[in-house]
């Protein structure tokens, strides 16, 4: 009886990690972002609207994560080579530690929004966690950067190509 009670235990656990494994890296929210209670950096409330989501990449990030700022970072760089579609950056960390982020990175053109809810409670679970949107609509997820040196003008082109048709 022992033997069974521990193997029900094991299998008990062993699916519980395969479902938190299976969350981290394979699932990813559909997120309204219209009805998303947001603020910007300076507490006020900001509502996206359709119009705001029409070609489209949010990006939720944690200022603690080096791959978001990586990214951060080559946007800002290479920020006229986005131009042709609208990036919000979006955490649900304080303004004070996003502004010290954007001003000692010197990220002076990126979209920073404040979600009200915390991420965690909308599906979001690793970092940064990326979705594409068009007409409201999310039309790809990723998890990680999608964006570096190495890859930024076959990237840049995807994003392009997919925002066209």
């Amino acid at each position: 009886m022992k033997d069974k009670i521990k193997i029900a235990i094991l299998i008990f656990i062993a699916v519980f990690f395969l479902y938190r494994a299976y969350r981290i890296y394979f699932y990813t929210p559909d997120i309204d972002f219209s009805s998303l209670k947001l603020k910007d950096l300076s507490g006020k409330e900001v509502a996206l609207n359709i119009s705001d989501l029409d070609k489209t990449m949010v990006v939720c990030f944690q200022t603690w994560c080096s791959p978001c700022v990586a990214e951060m970072q080559l946007v800002q760089k290479h920020f006229e080579k986005f131009k042709f579609l609208t990036i919000y950056f979006i955490t649900d960390e304080s303004e004070v530690k996003v502004e010290s982020l954007k001003r000692r990175l010197k990220l002076d053109s990126l979209n920073f929004l404040i979600s009200v809810e915390p991420l965690s409670e909308l599906g979001i679970e690793s970092f940064p966690t990326i979705f594409i949107l068009k007409d409201g609509q999310i039309i790809e997820k990723h998890k990680g950067a999608i964006v570096d040196e190495s890859n930024l003008e076959d990237e840049i082109f995807h994003l392009n190509e997919m925002l066209k048709n």
